[in-house]
């Protein structure tokens, strides 16, 4: 690629007409991706949760079980939230760019505060916190 065809001070190409178009849909594609696995990492909680209601309703002491369930529930969240986590930096990276291109983006969406997508990265760490001290607590019952 000659030198000519390269921005000023950059190693990059000129972005052509159609580049916003392409980040606005991939930070769609990733929107819609990142929101499906906050659903779906959800439901698997639920499942656990669920799972760890009807356990404890019966009088059988299933204590190895809940903890194996516990356990599995932590580590499950600890994925989650890398998950996450990594996909909130693409989405703000990609957010960065269309702010810095489109004038609207900036003007009218672009305001601060927080974001669902930070409440999204949250909630993860929270649900790895209660599995944690439901695992805690069983291993304290089991111990004494």
């Amino acid at each position: 690629m000659s030198s000519s065809s390269k921005l000023p001070g950059s190693d990059q190409p000129p972005k052509d007409v159609g580049y916003l178009d392409r980040l606005w849909k991939w930070g769609h594609h990733e929107d819609v991706l990142f929101d499906s696995r906050f659903e779906k990492f959800s439901i698997v909680h639920a499942l656990l949760l669920s799972c760890v209601a009807f356990t404890l309703q019966r009088e059988k002491d299933d204590s190895t079980f809940l903890y194996v369930v516990a356990v599995l529930g932590a580590v499950l969240g600890v994925i989650w939230l890398l998950v996450q986590i990594r996909s909130r930096r693409l989405l703000a990276s990609l957010e960065s760019e269309i702010s810095e291109l489109d004038p609207l983006y900036r003007k009218h969406i672009s305001r601060g505060g927080v974001s669902q997508a930070k409440l999204m990265c949250i909630v993860p760490g929270v649900v790895v916190a209660l599995w944690l001290l439901f695992a805690l607590a069983l291993y304290n019952r089991w111990v004494s």
